[in-house]
């Protein structure tokens, strides 16, 4: 089985789903599966007034044609599956590859955690609507190398957006961040995308900006708490 992640929405980030998205912290947000172990863990809080169920699944990530894909994988194992939570209460949720599939590969693997709501789906305060969440989190297994190789590049479109267009030729993800015009005062506008391990991505935005104008893309990795920028011209088509 496999899905477009597009077709998976995380709905703590809609506009309108503010209250909805309060009712759950998770910490991490993006998980790595430790080298030695291939064992991650997550913990799942639950905020809301009224107990709640919710259920995970994991998926192999993929990138081909600059879109994200996602194939269910049996061999990523979640300990618990479903967990039910009374308000306040947190759970350590344990996730990992059977030892079969565990190896050590040059390039790192990319994972979805899907988490689901299983219980009474929430109401949205002033809105005749009511949703369940449905929240995908990222999943690393370590790379070898976390060295970052990323090329970029910008592009005007006859349709007004300007489109990041990414290479990465490292045996690790990166993850695009924000973007603003390479002047010192100019501010950053937030981003998010990641481009997988030898894969390719195309980041469009609406923003403002022109033929010729030079922007600075800001780029992280979950193995380094550090940022790093890069500079491009944005071209015609």
């Amino acid at each position: 089985m496999w899905i477009r992640s597009g077709a998976l929405l995380l709905l703590m980030c809609l506009n309108g789903l503010g209250s909805t998205a309060e009712s759950i912290s998770l910490y991490p947000t993006t998980l790595i599966l430790e080298k030695d172990t291939g064992i991650s863990t997550l913990t799942i809080e639950n905020r809301s007034d009224h107990t709640a169920t919710y259920e995970f699944a994991g998926y192999q990530w993929t990138q081909p044609d600059n879109g994200d894909e996602l194939t269910l994988d049996k061999s990523f194992v979640i300990s618990p599956p479903v967990v039910s939570l009374q308000p306040g209460e947190a759970r350590i949720v344990r996730m990992g590859l059977l030892s079969s599939a565990r190896t050590t590969p040059e390039t790192e693997k990319a994972y979805r955690l899907r988490i689901s709501e299983l219980s009474s789906p929430a109401a949205i305060p002033n809105a005749n609507l009511k949703v369940k969440l449905q929240i995908l989190l990222p999943v690393f297994s370590g790379a070898s190398n976390t060295e970052q190789d990323l090329e970029l590049s910008a592009v005007k479109r006859a349709d007004g957006q300007t489109c990041i267009e990414g290479s990465n030729h490292a045996s690790s993800h990166a993850k695009l961040i924000w973007l603003s015009r390479s002047a010192p005062s100019s501010d950053k506008t937030p981003v998010q995308k990641y481009i997988l391990a030898d894969s390719h991505g195309t980041l469009c935005t609406d923003a403002d900006y022109n033929v010729g104008d030079k922007l600075t893309v800001g780029t992280s990795t979950a193995y380094r708490n550090e940022i790093s920028s890069y500079e491009i011209t944005v071209l015609a088509p």
